[in-house]
């Protein structure tokens, strides 16, 4: 099985104080999804976290030990923003190779079994150097500086997953080729101006459990 698995050890999140008091690095949201959500998508495995023995490790912390038997691990740092270029360079990473931008760090290992040396230690023996530009968020005003750019990274990726609804004509558009609207949200009687960037609403997650009849069966266990 192949998983994604976030570190936050190289990433200094205390410079990123107070949002990673409360969550992890990768669990911040920045333009539409979260960092995890984004690695999700874009490689299309299941995500955890490493185990780094503090109070915000929970049930979906790992240990990466020799007990990961077949499985290879994409160790990814939780700081780290993906995109198109990155994931199918990362997808042809093989056990033992790791992305690597010179002079400056290494940010995406590929784990077997064989690369394992104990809890606290990975053999890596192969560096793929990457020269493209790194999206990172190493201090809060990063977050701000580059969600503009997330947002539309976000949009072009969601709207060709996703099929929309049409924009109710209760509402005043500009430039609705950037708007896209989930089905199931309810928009009337709204200004949606995209002239300087998309507009994307999703629908929300108590209309979601309703619309499927999942509300009751989620809170009463029945």
């Amino acid at each position: 099985m192949k998983k994604i698995v976030f570190t936050e050890k190289f990433c200094s999140p205390e410079n990123l104080f107070p949002f990673t008091l409360t969550r992890q690095m990768q669990d911040i949201r920045i333009g539409i999804l979260t960092i995890r959500e984004k690695w999700e998508q874009y490689l299309g495995f299941p995500s955890f976290d490493k185990q780094e023995d503090d109070y915000k490790d929970i049930d979906r912390a790992i240990v990466i030990d020799e007990n990961i038997g077949k499985d290879v691990i994409y160790l990814v740092h939780g700081n780290l923003l993906p995109t198109a270029k990155i994931s199918r360079q990362v997808k042809k990473l093989k056990p033992g190779e790791f992305l690597s931008l010179p002079d400056k760090e290494n940010f995406v290992y590929c784990i077997s079994k064989k690369q394992v040396i104990d809890e606290y230690k990975i053999k890596a023996q192969k560096a793929i150097k990457w020269s493209d530009d790194l999206k990172e968020i190493c201090h809060p005003w990063n977050i701000l500086k580059i969600n503009g750019w997330a947002i539309q990274q976000d949009f072009k990726f969601l709207v060709h997953q996703k099929k929309g609804q049409t924009i109710p004509t209760t509402n005043k558009v500009i430039n609705g080729k950037n708007i896209f609207i989930e089905k199931g949200a309810q928009v009337e009687h709204c200004f949606l101006n995209a002239t300087e960037g998309p507009i994307y609403i999703g629908i929300d997650l108590y209309s979601y459990f309703k619309k499927d009849h999942l509300l009751t069966k989620k809170f009463t266990g029945s």
